[in-house]
């Protein structure tokens, strides 16, 4: 098995990873390939996390990409959950996608998260009012008012978008269109087993 990771300028050569089913029966043997996997797992942390940090002021893109059961979920969510990142980005969304692909669901799910993060003080009770009503009124939005409130409260401010599990290609295209190109460090992190959604995921225009 193996776990590739790439971005617009960083791609790592897929290493062999050691397998759960590989362990020896012995319980000294299970724990030094447990100790193995880790050590990748914190390896490959380092290496997203210094790509998502890096000083690059356009919106970037990092993908993980394995197939099923390797860890790409895990690896992502000690990268989202990690002290540095989440210090460093103002606003973080973790979505997960899968081959059950609903975009009304998925944005919605994003904008709720986005709102649930916001600094409601430095808003005017009468912004306030307005982005509760938008809110509250969320299942009924079509996918202009979703793209506008999506772009609308991620604008400004330092995002890190997690698409979790993506399938395929039109779904990033569909998706990649609510984020704001804005041009300070914004990262979106993907997870597929589709190395061609990996490809094509360079794409933000």
């Amino acid at each position: 098995m193996s776990m590739k990771i790439d971005s617009k300028k960083m791609v790592s050569s897929p290493r062999p990873q050691t397998t759960l089913n590989q362990s020896a029966t012995a319980s000294r043997g299970s724990k030094k390939v447990l100790d193995e996997i880790f050590v990748v797992i914190d390896h490959d942390l380092e290496l997203i996390r210094d790509k998502l940090l890096e000083d690059q002021k356009k919106v970037d893109v990092v993908s993980i990409v394995g197939m099923g059961g390797i860890g790409k979920s895990t690896l992502a969510s000690k990268v989202f959950n990690d002290g540095y990142v989440k210090h460093h980005f103002h606003v973080r969304v973790w979505v997960t996608i899968s081959q059950t692909y609903d975009k009304r669901d998925v944005l919605t799910q994003i904008l709720e998260s986005i709102l649930a993060q916001l600094d409601l003080k430095k808003y005017t009770d009468s912004e306030l009012h307005e982005k509760v009503h938008k809110h509250l009124n969320l299942k009924k939005a079509n996918d202009s008012l979703l793209r506008e409130l999506v772009h609308e409260n991620l604008m400004g401010k330092r995002y890190l978008i997690v698409i979790d599990d993506i399938w395929h290609i039109e779904t990033w295209d569909n998706l990649k269109v609510f984020f704001p190109h804005d041009n300070i460090g914004s990262r979106i992190l993907l997870t597929s087993r589709q190395t061609k959604v990996a490809k094509h995921q360079i794409q933000m225009d």
